[in-house]
């Protein structure tokens, strides 16, 4: 490029004739250089509880990203938790007895990106003989769960790991 601010090469560029920082002696003023959007990273653990051929699921209704769209039970963190940690059920503070928990599958970090959040998922799966209510859940048929939006995000694992 020719067109720098701290040096820039108006002599040989082609635009110079209707340039108007040339025209005013305005050159070190342009091209102005934008702000990096600065990236917040966000790191999403997902449990899916399946119990008898049904799942809980619940509408992210709060003003975030995914707004309306659908998702299973949720814990963000602000830097990314020891897989050990996640595979705890008292990490998840629901009402499971420990001795109905069993984890079915855990995923490697799942990496998704948004224009300015990188977020990082991790989607854990648990069977359970113990039906439980959690506030703001609901049990749904795993046969109906693509039936809902979910984010592009939760659908990919779906469809290669859970339907």
């Amino acid at each position: 490029t020719v067109c720098k601010p701290q040096s820039p090469d108006c002599a040989t560029c082609p635009l110079q004739k209707k340039c108007i920082a040339f025209s005013q002696k305005k050159q070190s003023l342009f091209p102005v250089k934008t702000q990096k959007v600065k990236q917040k990273k966000r790191f999403l653990f997902y449990l899916i509880v399946e119990n008898k051929g049904q799942v809980l699921i619940r509408q992210r209704i709060e003003k975030d990203i995914w707004q309306d769209l659908f998702e299973f039970v949720l814990i963000e963190k602000d830097e990314p938790l020891d897989p050990k940690e996640i595979r705890n059920p008292r990490f998840w503070n629901l009402p499971i007895p420990l001795k109905s928990w069993q984890l079915v599958h855990q995923s490697q970090p799942v990496v998704h990106q948004l224009s300015h959040q990188k977020l990082t998922a991790v989607f854990s799966v648990v069977r359970t003989n113990k039906r439980f209510n959690v506030e703001g859940y609901e049990w749904v048929s795993k046969k109906q769960v693509n039936q809902f939006a979910f984010p592009r995000l939760i659908t990919r694992f779906l469809e290669n790991h859970f339907l």
